[in-house]
């Protein structure tokens, strides 16, 4: 058993990357060679930092933004995911839908809402009757389907007024799987239970059968471990992290008009109305995320002083940091680079942009 403690995800990632790239078992595997640790345990003290900013991982927390709301609203279609995650169709057998999208398991496993049951339970104060499940038997032994989740289970504990949450997995791929969206989405829905229970936000688990990192990362994860970071982008003093204020009590309402504006995003001929239909939302964290998924399309169809003018708008946050990441890195464009340097970096970190 490998056991790793950590502070956040960015102390965890450094600690698993590391622990697989020095210690893994190299094996062939039907997905290719790769470097493997089986199991791991890796214990998270602050969950809710997780954004991962890293020099040279090009990982997309947009993405991870977009796909976690996906989960939350326990959506299954391709129609929304496909637009943010560049790979989701690889792992759809029809292309409309994920087969097991965990969303859709979280709020209707057999026609049970696992989400409200254990808010319920814990609401009672039976603080360790909280587990839920994602891997089903009865559909998921199929070897003939690309969507067998990863995912298998998990759980969550009330410990000393704080709620704790352990995840189990029977396999992540450290590059695409952990960093991208697994960490985030999981991280995600234990400060979203922790709020709607009125409990501390305590200590993240996960348990992983086989954390992976494939051969077509070696270099890559060569070059993070070279270009290490010591002070992340939540040890910056003018930076937050907007809390998940999302209402038990009005989630599918607020979700329903989150997605319907986005919807709309190709109709919007402005910013401005975009800011405005947000204003129908409650909750900022809502808000803000719709506003960063908008400067995402409007990356995409080159409009960069639009872009520029609507992130200046944006509250400081991290998740605003770790949008400009994305768009500093993918951009070829050396003044909007500049631009969003500027806003977000210091100076220790803009040589890792040079």
């Amino acid at each position: 058993m490998h056991v790793i403690t950590s502070e956040n995800i960015t102390d965890a990632f450094y600690k698993i990357l590391k622990a697989t790239f020095d210690n893994g078992t190299l094996l062939n595997s039907w997905k290719g060679t790769v470097k493997e640790i089986s199991p791991l345990l890796v214990s998270v003290n602050r969950p809710n930092e997780r954004c991962l900013i890293v020099p040279n991982l090009l990982n997309n927390t947009i993405a991870s933004i977009a796909e976690t709301l996906w989960v939350i609203a326990g959506r299954d279609d391709m129609k929304f995911l496909k637009k943010y995650v560049h790979n989701a169709m690889d792992f759809s057998d029809d292309g409309i839908t994920w087969r097991a999208a965990y969303g859709k398991r979280l709020v209707n496993f057999h026609s049970i809402n696992q989400v409200d049951k254990i808010y319920e339970i814990i609401s009672k104060k039976y603080s360790n009757r909280g587990p839920f499940t994602i891997y089903d038997p009865l559909l998921d032994f199929n070897n003939h389907t690309k969507d067998v989740p990863c995912t298998c289970m998990g759980e969550f504990n009330v410990t000393d007024n704080q709620l704790e949450m352990i995840v189990i997995m029977r396999s992540s791929d450290l590059i695409a799987g952990f960093s991208a969206a697994n960490y985030f989405e999981w991280s995600f829905l234990h400060e979203l239970m922790a709020n709607w229970l009125n409990l501390g936000l305590g200590k993240f688990h996960i348990m992983i059968g086989n954390m992976a990192l494939f051969e077509r990362h070696f270099g890559r994860a060569k070059r993070i471990i070279q270009t290490k970071i010591e002070k992340d982008i939540y040890t910056f003093p003018n930076i937050s992290q907007m809390p998940i204020d999302l209402s038990r009590d009005d989630l599918s309402e607020e979700l329903g008009l989150f997605f319907e504006i986005e919807s709309s995003f190709d109709n919007l001929s402005d910013y401005e109305t975009l800011i405005n239909l947000s204003l129908k939302i409650k909750s900022r964290f809502l808000q803000h995320a719709l506003k960063i998924l908008y400067c995402y399309e409007l990356y995409k169809k080159f409009r960069f002083s639009e872009l520029i003018e609507l992130f200046d708008l944006l509250d400081n946050d991290v998740y605003k940091a770790a949008a400009a990441d994305y768009f500093i890195r993918k951009s070829f464009h050396s003044n909007i680079k500049m631009q969003l340097i500027d806003r977000c970096f210091n100076e220790e970190w803009r040589k890792y942009y040079a």
